[in-house]
């Protein structure tokens, strides 16, 4: 759901007066940089909080940051508000891909599919739902509709538990 914010950001801010394309660059530069940090730590917070928690934490601080963007009227606060959303999504994007990698099967894991499942689902499907969501609610408000959708698609992954795995039946066969 990191797409859809960005996308709508540039007509947020035109909207709000701030639409020039160095202000944009600004807001969207301090929303890149916090997302790199994030996710550059994000092996660091796994390790230290579980991935469980990491998650969770990331995908409230990102959630609260889209949904400011859309209340934000300033210069400072718009950067603020993308400061925010880009250290959580920095940290659920990277935990996606992770246990995304994890839970593939292994015949996909190396292969480009669950790269391109992601990409296809993320980039390319994201900004037509931005644009339902700005028809339906107006361009600000869209902004904290997407993040409540982007909490509530979290949800599963929050509170999904991984069962016991069996061993496959070659590899039952090739131990006996």
């Amino acid at each position: 759901m990191t797409v859809i914010p960005m996308a709508q950001l540039p007509f947020v801010l035109a909207d709000n007066g701030h639409g020039s394309a160095r202000l944009v660059s600004i807001v969207l530069g301090a929303n890149f940089v916090f997302a790199a940090i994030s996710a550059m730590s994000y092996a660091r917070l796994k390790t230290r909080f579980g991935k469980r928690a990491t998650f969770i934490t990331g995908l409230a601080i990102g959630m609260c940051g889209i949904a400011s963007m859309g209340f934000a009227q300033g210069l400072a606060a718009s950067c603020a508000a993308a400061a925010l959303a880009g250290f959580g999504t920095g940290i659920y994007n990277t935990y996606v891909f992770d246990h995304g990698v994890e839970i593939a099967p292994p015949a996909t894991t190396a292969g480009p599919r669950t790269s391109v499942r992601f990409h296809v689902l993320g980039a390319a499907i994201n900004p037509l739902v931005a644009g339902a969501f700005e028809q339906a609610v107006g361009l600000h408000r869209s902004l904290v509709v997407m993040a409540a959708v982007a909490l509530v698609c979290g949800l599963p992954v929050i509170f999904y538990r991984r069962g016991p795995t069996l061993p496959s039946a070659d590899v039952l066969t090739r131990n006996s």
